[in-house]
């Protein structure tokens, strides 16, 4: 596994395995997520954020989600992407789609999406401070919000990284922690 190197998790090499090796895996765990949990099988919406690493990542799992929201009869919802490539006056309509696909580094601190419900984190990290920030693109809205953190239970390092933040973040920050496997 060339994510694991000897000095580390590279979280763009384990971005460009995801792309190459395992993508399919991926978007079929990404979509059944974000179809039964996060739009009830299309009875609701809720605004949502799909953080990745890398550019040729987001844009590969955003063409395939597109494809099968359409192929269950989603053709109205509105996705977006939001990253440091995309055209300044597309970025400023992009916070309003209704899924906006985005780098970690382009959604940093200051900016705000007006009434985000949910965000769906495929980065691996370790991170505290980038994992406050990715949490803290939600906010009280008046009814729940959610944030999921989809984790590569084949590498160790990823496993050890969602135990850092269990008890660093996640047991400041939530109020309650489910895990799911799929």
């Amino acid at each position: 596994k060339a994510a694991s190197a000897t000095r580390g998790f590279n979280v763009n090499v384990h971005s460009t395995y995801i792309l190459e090796q395992k993508l399919d895996t991926y978007t079929d765990a990404l979509y059944r997520i974000l179809y039964q949990l996060v739009l009830n099988k299309g009875l609701i919406r809720r605004k949502t954020v799909i953080l990745v690493k890398s550019i040729k990542l987001l844009d590969a799992i955003r063409e395939d989600i597109k494809d099968r929201l359409e192929a269950d009869g989603l053709l109205d919802l509105n996705l977006t992407r939001f990253h440091s490539k995309v055209p300044t006056a597309e970025k400023k309509e992009a916070l309003d789609g209704d899924i906006i696909f985005s780098t970690d580094s382009s959604l940093s601190t200051a900016i705000d999406i007006a009434d985000l419900e949910t965000v769906i984190s495929l980065i691996p990290t370790s991170s505290e401070t980038l994992t406050s920030q990715m949490l803290g693109r939600l906010r009280n809205i008046g009814k729940p919000v959610y944030y999921i953190d989809m984790v590569d239970a084949g590498f160790k390092e990823c496993v050890t990284q969602l135990g850092r933040r269990r008890q660093g973040v996640y047991r400041k920050k939530a109020k309650t922690l489910k895990e799911i496997s799929i």
